[in-house]
């Protein structure tokens, strides 16, 4: 039996989930390695078949698997209309399409989406190897368990929610002196990467002393940091100041602004 540091997991998981016409994947139990053989081009160059070699055929594992990862995924996704949107993706012909588009404008959930995908299909490598006896059940265990579906990342649970929440525990802390909280910046025009801060325009009823009300936000503003792997920042303005903004980076956080609270 081979060792399984002899293995690329991650390969032969991709392998499996391989469903292209144009040509098939072979295993080879003796070094571990994967061999990609097409008919057209091995008949071109005179290469005998893989299965002449000993090599072991990897055949794609249902593409309904595929599919329920997809489903369980979405299902996870604490962002309700974000979670609706992937749902509503997967019915119907198209499903795979239309679920990686509706996540192509959330790097931070797509990045989650990678990672549970990713140690899907190292275990279902795993469970192929002890399949065709290449690895033992104690090494496939030991492969399963090295490869658990990932706990979200703070990113992963949507911006947006995230933005909901800080709003939620600041009209805690301010009461009846909160007027509104507008998410801005680039989580608000939907351009942000995973290193991007959360920024928040966190309006007050006047009077409002900036630093005090920064001061008086920063046990909140930090514990989210912390918990969700976002730097959540925060802008305390007046409500007369955005009736009638002045500055210009004031009035372009207006205007890009999306309600949160």
């Amino acid at each position: 039996m081979l060792d399984p540091e002899q293995i690329d997991l991650s390969e032969l998981g991709q392998a499996l989930h391989d469903h292209s016409d144009d040509h098939e994947w072979w295993f080879d139990p003796a070094t571990g390695e994967l061999v990609v053989w097409s008919e057209l081009t091995g008949d071109e160059l005179g290469e005998e078949h893989p299965g002449g070699r000993g090599l072991i055929f990897v055949e794609p594992v249902p593409s309904h698997d595929a599919y329920d990862d997809m489903v369980q995924f979405a299902a996870r996704v604490p962002d309700p209309a974000l979670a609706r949107r992937l749902e509503r993706a997967l019915g119907g012909r198209g499903a795979f399409r239309r679920f990686k588009d509706e996540l192509y404008d959330h790097p931070d959930v797509r990045a989650d989406w990678h990672g549970f995908v990713d140690a899907r299909m190292a275990r279902r490598a795993a469970d192929w190897l002890a399949d065709q006896g290449v690895i033992d059940r104690v090494a496939r265990d030991a492969l399963v368990a090295a490869h658990p579906d990932p706990a979200q990342s703070a990113t992963g649970m949507g911006r947006s929610l995230l933005a909901r929440q800080v709003a939620h525990d600041l009209r805690d802390l301010f009461g009846g002196r909160l007027v509104q909280v507008r998410l801005f910046g680039s989580s608000a025009r939907g351009d942000e990467d995973p290193e991007s801060d959360l920024d928040l325009l966190v309006v007050l009823a006047d009077p409002v002393d900036f630093w005090s009300d920064r001061s008086l936000m920063d046990d909140i503003l930090w514990r989210h940091t912390l918990e969700s792997g976002i730097v959540v920042s925060a802008l305390p303005v007046s409500a007369d100041d955005v009736a009638a903004p002045t500055k210009p980076a004031l009035r372009r956080a207006i205007d890009e602004g999306i309600a949160v609270a």
